[in-house]
């Protein structure tokens, strides 16, 4: 189950209210990821995937445990706050072959409550959109008996920025993350800081038909954007970034029906999910994705 829960309304009034969830609740994290599953609300069949990796999904998408959130209209605007506590899954495949780099680990990952929290600020009912996001997340390895890794601590903090600006006919979004990153005793310089923002436009060509067209970027070690670290240790230099375009069409059939098709161009291979391509010596360092969706809802 991806998420559950309760909300208790604390306080509400005319300019906005105060309450509290418990559950499985949505990790607030950037503009997208709180709707992550929901085809309608997002232009392009895959989010940005060097901010929303669909490799680390189960990690980023909840977590058990409970949250704060605040609205507040104003004159100037509307603010909502949102500030998480919670225990994520620890179906951390993908992790566990990203981070141990290795597929024949007999041990086992173990997650540690982590905290999310985000400060959105919106004008004109939405038309410009800005947020803040930040999320600690922090998971121990335990290696089997007999094992030469050692037990190891991992803690990933990305701070993120967003900004969206909804026209009549045009949307501009631009989302930049700052992710500090400590593998502990699995990187061999432990402390390492990943970069990664897009830019992108949707134009309603009619009013149901969209198009959309993406730059994406990631570097997994902002100080080593070029992969010379990753070429040292035995990898490929791609695995070490990551920049795509994308080119989307979306066609709304009906209020519930949605057709969309994809094309995206992809130099490096950071956010290729790594559980699925084992070997990373043979993956195309210049590759193509192509995907076509059809989309019900109700």
């Amino acid at each position: 189950m991806d998420y559950g829960l309760a909300d208790l309304t604390l306080l509400e009034y005319d300019s906005g209210k105060l309450g509290i969830r418990g559950g499985r609740d949505k990790i607030p994290f950037g503009l997208y990821n709180e709707t992550r599953d929901v085809a309608f609300t997002h232009p392009t069949i895959l989010l940005p995937q060097g901010i929303y990796f669909d490799r680390s999904r189960s990690l980023l998408l909840s977590a058990d445990g409970g949250s704060v959130y605040a609205e507040q209209r104003t004159e100037y605007g509307d603010f909502a706050f949102k500030f998480n506590v919670g225990m994520p899954s620890n179906d951390l495949r993908e992790i566990r072959r990203v981070v141990l780099a290795t597929q024949d680990a007999k041990g086992e990952f173990e997650t540690k409550p982590a905290i999310a929290t985000q400060l959105t600020y919106e004008l004109n009912g939405g038309e410009y959109i800005f947020a803040v996001s930040y999320m600690d997340l922090e998971f121990d390895y335990f290696p089997a008996t007999g094992e030469e890794l050692r037990k190891s601590s991992t803690h990933i903090q990305p701070l993120m920025f967003s900004a969206q600006y909804n026209g009549e006919k045009f949307t501009l979004t631009g989302e930049y993350q700052y992710r500090w990153n400590n593998f502990g005793n699995f990187a061999p310089a432990g402390r390492f800081v990943t970069e990664s923002w897009y830019i992108e436009g949707s134009y309603r060509i009619l009013p149901q038909l969209q198009a959309t067209v993406r730059y994406d970027t990631l570097s997994i070690d902002r100080d080593d954007r070029k992969g010379d670290g990753a070429v040292a240790l035995g990898f490929p230099r791609n695995v070490a970034f990551a920049q795509d375009w994308v080119f989307g069409l979306r066609w709304d059939i009906t209020p519930s029906w949605m057709l969309r098709g994809d094309y995206t161009l992809v130099h490096g291979t950071a956010w290729l999910p790594q559980a699925d391509n084992p070997n990373v010596n043979q993956d195309t360092q210049d590759w193509d994705l192509y995907g076509l969706e059809l989309s019900f809802k109700f």
